[in-house]
């Protein structure tokens, strides 16, 4: 099998599709229509797996509801959420859901409560390095000052 320049497999380069955050934000927001209307034939046509969306476009995706459409935190939450059930999109569900499950219970950043997620579910640690105090609410972890 050849490989391309990135390591990659080159027969297994183009089988998954990146999703950005504009598309999402239109499909949560419709704020237009048209736009929206072809991200939810996107979401409803693609192949299991098809679709990738990673970590940080969730990030992005937070912030821009929270700050630009001043979207309140829960019903930012209940939109993710939503999220986890598509099959078709690829994604560290159970690190976003921590997140999630962090980010409503506390009263934190969702950076915060991704950083404490990841720590947990891909780290398997409970130990985060950090000045900031906002971590000790988050019972789950211990923050250690260096």
């Amino acid at each position: 099998m050849k490989l391309s320049a990135n390591i990659w497999p080159v027969n297994m380069l183009g089988k998954i599709k990146t999703l950005d955050t504009n598309l999402l934000i239109r499909f949560f927001t419709q704020d237009n229509p048209a736009q929206a209307d072809a991200v939810e034939k996107l979401l409803r046509k693609a192949a299991k797996d098809e679709l990738l969306l990673p970590d940080i476009i969730i990030a992005e995706i937070v912030w821009v509801l929270l700050s630009f459409y001043e979207l309140e935190k829960e019903e930012v939450i209940e939109k993710l959420e939503g999220l986890f059930s598509l099959e078709n999109v690829k994604m560290n569900r159970n690190t976003l859901k921590r997140t999630i499950d962090l980010y409503r219970r506390y009263n934190i950043s969702f950076t915060d409560a991704y950083l404490a997620a990841y720590t947990l579910e891909e780290e398997k640690s409970d130990q985060i390095y950090s000045f900031d105090r906002g971590l000790d609410k988050v019972k789950e972890i211990t923050r250690l000052k260096p």
